[in-house]
């Protein structure tokens, strides 16, 4: 407090060096003042920035489920017009991968039991089991 006190004392006197402690002040507060208006100016672009991600995100959400939509459209016409034995084809196709991916599992389970040497006939379960992992696939 004392410091301040002495510094107005020595402002208020007329001489040289209260000269330049007024164009200091002056000086000091002229920063002050410009740093809080770019303070304020950063402050008023980062909230355009903030506004500028939000619609911007609102336009990618919307974008995405446009081209979602416009996606499942183009599959629906694809299939219509795809013809009926290209679709039997495919289908066909998809069957045939399961129906060799069961018969490996088939085949793997059968081993099982048999490489540990379980009596899986006297389990009804295990049983039943072996003997359903046995039936051919091609039989429906």
């Amino acid at each position: 407090m004392q410091i301040f006190y002495s510094i107005q004392n020595k402002i208020l006197e007329k001489n040289a060096d209260s000269e330049l402690l007024k164009k200091n002040i002056n000086h000091s507060m002229d920063i002050a003042s410009l740093i809080l208006r770019e303070q304020k100016e950063s402050r008023a672009m980062e909230k355009r920035l903030s506004e500028i991600k939000e619609k911007r995100m609102v336009l990618k959400e919307n974008s995405t489920a446009l081209m979602s939509e416009l996606q499942s459209i183009v599959d629906e016409l694809r299939l219509q017009n795809e013809p009926k034995e290209q679709k039997l084809k495919k289908i066909y196709g998809y069957v045939q991968k399961e129906m060799d991916a069961t018969f490996i599992l088939q085949n793997i389970f059968q081993r099982l039991v048999h490489a540990s040497q379980v009596n899986w006939v006297e389990d009804p379960k295990l049983r039943d089991a072996v003997i359903k992992a046995g039936k051919n696939l091609l039989c429906f």
